[in-house]
Protein backbone atom coordinates (compact mmCIF):
# COMPACT_ATOMS: atom_id res chain seq x y z
CA UNK A 1 0.00 0.00 0.00
CA UNK A 2 3.04 2.29 0.67
CA UNK A 3 4.41 1.74 -2.72
CA UNK A 4 1.27 2.76 -4.43
CA UNK A 5 1.00 6.06 -2.26
CA UNK A 6 4.65 6.94 -3.06
CA UNK A 7 4.04 5.70 -6.91
CA UNK A 8 0.87 8.16 -6.86
CA UNK A 9 2.28 11.04 -5.43
CA UNK A 10 4.93 10.70 -7.34
CA UNK A 11 3.51 10.82 -10.53
CA UNK A 12 1.51 14.03 -9.47
CA UNK A 13 4.50 15.77 -8.09
CA UNK A 14 6.06 14.97 -11.57
CA UNK A 15 2.64 16.00 -13.23
CA UNK A 16 2.69 19.58 -11.17
CA UNK A 17 6.58 20.01 -12.14
CA UNK A 18 6.04 19.37 -15.63
CA UNK A 19 3.29 21.56 -15.83
CA UNK A 20 5.21 24.48 -13.89
CA UNK A 21 8.05 24.09 -16.58
CA UNK A 22 5.77 24.23 -19.37
CA UNK A 23 4.48 27.21 -18.43
CA UNK A 24 7.91 28.93 -17.74
CA UNK A 25 9.96 27.48 -20.49
CA UNK A 26 7.53 27.59 -23.41
CA UNK A 27 7.39 30.66 -25.31
CA UNK A 28 4.28 32.37 -24.87
CA UNK A 29 4.80 34.83 -27.57
CA UNK A 30 5.58 31.89 -30.69
CA UNK A 31 2.62 30.49 -29.03
CA UNK A 32 0.41 33.82 -29.10
CA UNK A 33 1.51 34.19 -33.06
CA UNK A 34 0.51 30.54 -33.96
CA UNK A 35 -3.02 31.06 -32.32
CA UNK A 36 -2.90 34.42 -34.91
CA UNK A 37 -1.86 32.52 -37.81
CA UNK A 38 -4.34 29.15 -37.06
CA UNK A 39 -7.30 32.15 -37.01
CA UNK A 40 -6.40 34.01 -39.95
CA UNK A 41 -5.61 30.73 -41.82
CA UNK A 42 -9.53 29.48 -40.67
CA UNK A 43 -11.62 32.21 -41.03
CA UNK A 44 -9.78 35.00 -43.11
CA UNK A 45 -10.48 37.43 -40.13
CA UNK A 46 -7.15 39.53 -38.37
CA UNK A 47 -6.95 38.32 -34.75
CA UNK A 48 -5.09 40.50 -32.58
CA UNK A 49 -4.08 40.47 -28.56
CA UNK A 50 -2.17 42.42 -26.38
CA UNK A 51 -1.29 39.53 -23.76
CA UNK A 52 -1.31 36.06 -23.92
CA UNK A 53 -0.65 32.96 -21.80
CA UNK A 54 -1.05 29.47 -21.56
CA UNK A 55 -0.87 26.78 -18.67
CA UNK A 56 -1.74 23.15 -18.38
CA UNK A 57 -3.04 23.21 -14.50
CA UNK A 58 -4.97 22.83 -13.36
CA UNK A 59 -6.35 22.19 -17.02
CA UNK A 60 -5.16 22.97 -19.68
CA UNK A 61 -6.01 26.73 -21.27
CA UNK A 62 -5.09 30.02 -23.69
CA UNK A 63 -5.98 32.93 -21.86
CA UNK A 64 -5.86 36.48 -23.91
CA UNK A 65 -6.41 39.81 -23.02
CA UNK A 66 -7.46 42.81 -25.03
CA UNK A 67 -8.85 40.59 -28.48
CA UNK A 68 -9.86 41.96 -31.47
CA UNK A 69 -11.08 40.23 -34.03
CA UNK A 70 -11.86 41.82 -37.68
CA UNK A 71 -12.33 41.66 -41.44
CA UNK A 72 -9.89 43.24 -43.20
CA UNK A 73 -10.64 46.21 -45.51
CA UNK A 74 -10.79 45.71 -49.26
CA UNK A 75 -10.25 49.23 -51.40
CA UNK A 76 -11.05 48.79 -54.86
CA UNK A 77 -10.19 51.91 -57.11
CA UNK A 78 -10.98 52.25 -60.78
CA UNK A 79 -9.11 54.38 -62.94
CA UNK A 80 -9.32 54.25 -66.33
CA UNK A 81 -8.37 50.99 -68.07
CA UNK A 82 -7.03 49.52 -65.38
CA UNK A 83 -8.04 48.69 -61.33
CA UNK A 84 -5.75 48.24 -58.36
CA UNK A 85 -6.86 46.33 -55.09
CA UNK A 86 -5.59 47.72 -52.18
CA UNK A 87 -6.42 45.43 -48.99
CA UNK A 88 -6.06 47.10 -45.43
CA UNK A 89 -5.63 45.10 -42.01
Amino acid sequence: MKKLLGGLLGLLLAFIAISVGAHFLADQDTIRKQVVQAVKQQTGLNLTMEKATFQLLPWPSFHAEDVRLARPIVLLLLQHDWFMLICLS
